[in-house]
């Protein structure tokens, strides 16, 4: 549905921007962490297609890390919400459930579950022992 998909979208924007702002001002006290995550196209080419059509569309590319899974799952819940299953697919978010820019209303799209499974599994694998907080960029490669 665009006018949701645009919906969606207002919102992002709107709570990337206060995020960003706060993590500049952490930054300029020196309490600054920043790492970058790469989606191959090669491992995992439906989540990669997913990240790039959703940051074209405006979605934050520059992320903010929240190490609570009670806080991801209900942004998840909230994002899936009135997604239809397809059977051999899951549900992918941009932005993924783990950050606060989900805000429970990413961009979703179907995937296959093993594209699904290895972008979540490289993203996860990149926050291991990663500060809440933590501003993560997600880009796409090769």
């Amino acid at each position: 549905n665009p006018d949701q998909l645009a919906e969606r979208l207002k919102k992002a924007k709107e709570l990337a921007s206060s995020l960003a702002k706060a993590a500049a001002a952490s930054c300029a006290t020196g309490n600054c962490c920043q790492r970058t995550i790469v989606i191959p196209y090669s491992r995992a080419p439906e989540s990669a297609k997913h990240i790039d059509d959703a940051q074209a569309m405006g979605f934050p590319s520059t992320l903010t890390y929240d190490a609570n899974p009670v806080a991801a799952a209900a942004r998840r819940r909230s994002s899936t919400a009135g997604v239809t299953r397809v059977s051999g697919t899951q549900p992918d978010e941009y932005p993924p459930a783990a950050f606060v820019e989900n805000g429970g209303f990413a961009s979703v799209r179907n995937i296959s579950t093993r594209d699904n499974q290895v972008s979540g599994g490289i993203i996860g694998a990149n926050l291991k022992g990663v500060p809440p907080g933590c501003r993560i960029t997600i880009v796409t490669g090769p």
